[in-house]
C-alpha cells in the first residue's frame, strides 16, 4: 500500500531538486522522487 508523506526542505535543496528533476526529463517533482 502506498503511503503519501510531506516534507519540507530549504530553497537551495528545492532548487538542486528541481535541476536534478528537470536533467532526468521529468516535469513532475513527485514522480521523480518516486522513481529516484
Amino acid at each position: 500500500m502506498s503511503k503519501i508523506i510531506s516534507l519540507s526542505v530549504d530553497d537551495d535543496f528545492a532548487r538542486d531538486l528541481t535541476g536534478l528533476m528537470e536533467a532526468a526529463g521529468y516535469k513532475n517533482r513527485s514522480r521523480f522522487m518516486r522513481d529516484a
